[in-house]
Formats: C-alpha cells, structure tokens, sequence
C-alpha cells in the first residue's frame, strides 16, 4: 500500500516494523528521497472506455519500450531508482493499477484479468504500441505473463523481480502451510485496515488532518512533503481505498488467473531475479516454516525462466521486500541486456531509435 508499504509487498510485519521505527526517537530517520519528488503529480492520464483514468509515467525515447509493473500494493514510484536509469536507454513507463498512485478507483473486482485489461487498453488508446520489453516486480509478475501471453508478438523480452509464481497461493499452502498462513494473514490484514480506513472516511470519523489511530494518512518519511500532500488528497476517496482492498482480496484468485500449462514464449530472453534472504524482522516461527516455501519459490522461478530458450535465473542478495531499493544496479543492468539482446537480434527488426 503506498502509504505504509513503499517496496510493493503486503506483510504487516514490515508495517510493524516501519511503525516500531517511526515511534522510537532515538532509530535515526530516513531524509526525504528526492528522486520521489518527480511522482508527486501526474504525468499523463489515459481515460478509458468507461470514463476511468489510468496513470502513466513515462521517461526517455527509442525502442523497445519497457513497461514496469509494480508489487501488490505499489505502483509507480516504486521504480523511482530504476526508471531514470533505464530511461538513458530506450522509452520506459510505469503505470499505477486502478486506486493506486494517480490511477482511478473501480468497482470491478482487483483481479489481475482486469488490470492486465486496464494496462492493454491503456497503452493501446495512448498509441505507446510495441515491441515491449516487460518488467515485473512481486505481483506485477502476474500481469507480465498474462499481458505477453495476451500479446505474444509484441513483447520480445522480459524481467522478473523476485516474481509472485502461478498458483503461488496453493503451492505454498501445500508445501509450507504456516509460512503461507503467515502470508496470507498479513494480505488480510492489510485488506481489512483498507476498509475500515474507507468506512471512518464514509462515516466522516476521519477527515484529512483528524486523529488517525489507525494511520490511514501514514506515509514513509521517505516521502517527500509534496508527494505526502498529493497521496493524502487522493486518499481521502473511500472508492479508493476500497479498490486497493480489493487487490489484496483478489490475490489468491490472481495466483490461480495466472496459470497457463500451455504457456511457451519460445527464444525471447526471459531474466528471473531471486531475492536469497527472508524479509526482516521475519518471526521465529515463520521464519522456521519458510524453507520449504523457498525450495519450492526456486523450483518455480527456474520454470518461469524455462518458459524460454533463452531464460536464465539470477540471485540476488538481500530480501524480497528490499530489492528495489538496495539492488537497483542488479535490476538496471538486467534490463539493459535484455534490450541489448532484443536490439541486437536482427529477426526482431528493432533499432535503437
């Protein structure tokens, strides 16, 4: 969630620990990341066919384009150390799922059926067409592999960051019941703060600069005051708050959405990037049940690498939920090469202009 969660993954243990941080005055607090402050306002907004508007941030020129997709709960600032750097190179664009960042609320349900839709038509009625390089993070794996299966010709290379996998929800539940439990709790939980949040705004309990027990208008200090200032008035929608509920109620769903048995992107070069330490400040007892939930994370990321002639799995050292934010380098030179690989492959047609 953008105001308690700046790395794109649901767990209220980093809520916990974000807000352990906040309220001890002798942890040092983090500065404000400048690099934010160019999220702090819209950059083009898309309108739909049904009048909703879905938000893209776009930077540099040339092709392929990439398209970032960010974790649940996230969306575009997410890849504010990452997208200028990529920029250098080729047209990159994030996007914002609906309710999040600059993106409208919607009454549809969250799944990733609708927001892959949401990201199709978007691109589509901004005339941003391909060929596209796609970049996933967490969740946003989801909608990567079901925008390329929904767009086999246009998309000719891929990342995946530390990716949620097909059937995640299952799997895990299966293999490690109590590190999926531990998992699937902190999505509720996260999902269940959403609304009540979105309830105090109907009732009028909450307004914007009332008492906030419940840290509805909570935001990283990361956060630069003007991005603050922009979240907080977007925030104050319950529509809003409800969409972002429905991301994390839909996740399980999505997990199985995703599921392709048929799935073959031939020669593309496809990279999965695997984070290789557990989130901080992990329980002990999750902590203890996640061995085999990882064993089976590896096993799944070597077969979405496999989806291709040219896949290739790579580690990262630090944890899922920091890999954005400590290991941007890993994810610019990753992308780099999978443009380099699609610019210089002639059956691909693509320059660099």
């Amino acid at each position: 969630m953008n105001r308690f969660n700046p790395y794109g993954i649901a767990t209220a243990l980093f809520f916990g620990v974000a807000c352990a941080v906040a309220e001890n005055p002798q942890a040092p607090q983090p500065s404000p990341d400048l690099s934010l402050a160019v999220y702090a306002k819209p950059q083009r907004l898309v309108q739909l066919r049904d009048g909703r508007k879905i938000h893209l941030f776009c930077l540099g020129k040339g092709s392929p384009t990439v398209i970032l997709t960010a974790g649940l709960g996230d969306w575009a600032a997410s890849w504010s150390k990452v997208q200028a750097p990529i920029a250098l190179k080729t047209r990159v664009c994030a996007w914002d799922r609906a309710g999040f960042g600059f993106s409208d609320p919607s009454s549809a349900p969250q799944d990733i059926s609708h927001t892959t839709t949401d990201l199709e038509e978007a691109f589509k009625r901004a005339k941003i067409d391909g060929p596209y390089v796609l970049v996933g993070y967490s969740m946003g794996g989801y909608e990567t592999l079901l925008f390329a299966d929904r767009h086999p010709r246009q998309v000719l290379g891929m990342v995946l960051i530390d990716p949620s996998v097909p059937d995640q929800d299952r799997r895990a539940r299966l293999v490690a019941p109590k590190y999926a439990a531990f998992f699937s709790d902190s999505i509720d939980q996260s999902a269940a703060l959403l609304k009540k949040c979105a309830a105090e705004l109907r009732s009028g309990v909450l307004t914007i600069g009332s008492p906030d027990a419940d840290k509805c208008f909570d935001y990283p200090p990361s956060f630069p005051a003007e991005l603050t200032a922009a979240l907080m008035r977007l925030d104050s929608n319950p529509a809003r708050l409800m969409t972002e509920a429905s991301t994390f109620e839909q996740f399980a769903h999505s997990s199985q959405i995703v599921v392709n048995p048929e799935r073959n992107y031939g020669s593309i070069p496809i990279r999965v990037l695997t984070a290789s330490e557990p989130l901080p400040g992990t329980p002990a007892d999750a902590l203890a049940a996640r061995p085999p939930f990882y064993a089976e994370r590896l096993h799944a990321h070597a077969a979405l690498a496999a989806l291709s002639t040219d896949g290739i799995t790579k580690m990262v050292d630090t944890s899922h939920i920091e890999i954005l934010d400590l290991k941007p380098e890993v994810i610019i030179s990753t992308v780099g090469e999978v443009i380099d690989k699609v610019r210089t492959n002639p059956r691909t047609g693509v320059s660099q202009h």
